[in-house]
């Protein structure tokens, strides 16, 4: 009892526990900053804050100007890039316009071809003249026709009817179809000289065209003012297949131009085999002579062109036939006066063989040998015609 009581009533109260070693640490910290600090540390102190702050500021700033002249480089590469898309569009508009000029020229070109054409085979029929008189004639011929194709497409009656011919001329078969279905169009109609919308067509070889303006009406026998028709056309052209469908469509295989030559002459001249082949399959006269006696086996001996002249030979054409001794450059001469003058081998083999006769004389008393004797290098051809006259 005595026990317990001492215990729950006023015994000694027990010792406290020692604090541990660490505890307390913070009371010299708060000490230190408790101290007082002298102004002008602490303006120090800011200063130091300051310029760290600047510091960073400035970093932030190069950071920001990197980027400024990445995006402003960027920039420049888009406005280089904009402008060279620019250029390519300006340099295709370019090309556009270059094509559109170039395909205009092109057109000039042909019609311009074919006047030249007529002008070189009527340049021919003043043979045989001298090289330098003969191109003398071609550039006069030339200039003065050049100067005559100023406009490719000349007034006609009716905006329809102009718009086919340029139609024709440029060979835009829709077109020309199109305009055709209108009842107002006259297919007949004629340019300032005389051309024909079926010429144009027969020049180009647009055979469809042709076919589609021979089926609305269009005329083979419609002449242009040097007197040719679209076969002549087609012929100086050497276009077979349009040379045929004329053929078919009645055309006359001898109709003559102003100049007596008919299409024979011109695709002789020319070389054209398929258009003479065609030709003479429709029985197209190979005897006919042009307005100085000339025949379409003088134009092609003239100009060494062997198979033409085998072909015509196999026509019946006559070795013999002389053109006309009135005018002032042609002198009764043969074809083979003018194979042996112009040194064509393989022609005056052909004419020899078909039984040419090579003591004919021409007006100036001169055979084919003394012609071919002259020149000089002609030996081959003076050989053959030497054994031609011992024959």
């Amino acid at each position: 009892m005595a026990a317990a009581a001492g215990r729950g009533g006023g015994g000694a109260a027990a010792p406290p526990h020692p604090a541990p070693a660490w505890a307390g640490w913070w009371r010299p910290a708060l000490s230190v900053l408790l101290v007082p600090v002298p102004p002008v540390l602490l303006l120090l102190l800011m200063l130091s804050l300051l310029l760290l702050l600047l510091m960073v500021l400035l970093l932030l700033l190069l950071l920001l100007g990197a980027e400024v002249a990445e995006l402003a480089a960027r920039v420049r590469e888009l406005e280089a890039a904009v402008a060279q898309q620019q250029a390519s569009a300006h340099a295709t508009a370019a090309v556009a316009a270059v094509t559109q000029q170039l395909a205009a020229a092109e057109a000039a070109r042909d019609e311009l071809a074919a006047r030249v054409r007529v002008l070189e085979a009527a340049a021919v029929q003043q043979q045989p003249a001298s090289a330098h008189e003969t191109g003398l004639r071609m550039l006069e011929l030339e200039d003065k026709q050049a100067k005559r194709i100023d406009l490719a497409v000349r007034p006609a009656r009716s905006e329809d009817e102009m718009a086919l011919l340029t139609a024709a001329e440029k060979g835009t078969l829709s077109e020309v179809k199109r305009l055709l279905s209108q009842p107002a169009t006259n297919p007949n109609v004629q340019d300032r000289f005389g051309d024909t919308a079926l010429n144009w067509a027969s020049a180009r070889d647009e055979t469809e065209m042709v076919e589609a303006l021979l089926r609305a009406g269009a005329d083979v026998a419609v002449k242009n003012e040097e007197g040719q028709t679209a076969l002549h056309w087609a012929s100086l052209h050497g276009r077979t297949e349009t040379v045929e469908a004329l053929l078919r469509a009645g055309a006359d295989t001898d109709a003559k131009d102003k100049l007596g030559n008919t299409a024979l002459h011109y695709a002789c001249h020319l070389a054209y085999n398929g258009v003479v082949a065609a030709l003479l399959r429709a029985g197209a006269d190979v005897g006919l002579k042009n307005n100085i006696g000339q025949t379409a086996l003088h134009w092609a001996s003239t100009h060494g062109h062997t198979e033409v002249v085998e072909a015509l030979l196999r026509a019946g054409a006559d070795t013999a036939a002389e053109d006309d001794p009135r005018t002032p450059a042609q002198l009764g001469n043969t074809a083979l006066h003018y194979a042996s003058n112009n040194g064509c081998k393989g022609v005056v083999e052909a004419l020899l063989q078909a039984g040419a006769d090579v003591s004919l004389e021409n007006d100036d008393g001169d055979t084919p040998l003394e012609l071919a004797e002259k020149e000089r290098h002609y030996a081959e051809v003076v050989a053959l015609l030497k054994g031609g006259s011992r024959s």
